[in-house]
């Protein structure tokens, strides 16, 4: 049996403090060259997060073409205006893929 170990990590990026919680990655830094050929350090969970986002940002922003969500003062039914666009989109990833 595997014990994962819930990790908070304090960063400080820039100039503000960043918290992270995470049970999958560690507290490694790891050091990369930037746009400007300079060294910088981030922590591993930041440069696990910038390399796996694309797909979530990809659905973002086809779901935001064709979306069905409407101006509410309800909260609920912008939750299921959300979940049908959401839905919309996975059943449009299985229909094109077979």
């Amino acid at each position: 049996m595997v014990l994962k170990i819930l990790i908070n990590f304090y960063f400080q990026y820039e100039k503000k403090q960043i918290q992270f919680a995470s049970n999958l990655y560690g507290a490694q830094i790891y050091k990369y060259l930037n746009k400007k050929n300079k060294y910088k350090y981030k922590p591993e969970i930041i440069c696990q997060y910038n390399l796996t986002k694309s797909g979530v940002d990809l659905a973002d922003m086809e779901i935001q073409n064709y979306k069905t969500q409407r101006r509410t003062k309800k909260w609920w039914k912008a939750v299921i205006f959300y979940i049908l666009d959401v839905t919309l989109k996975n059943l449009s990833i299985i229909y094109f893929s077979s």
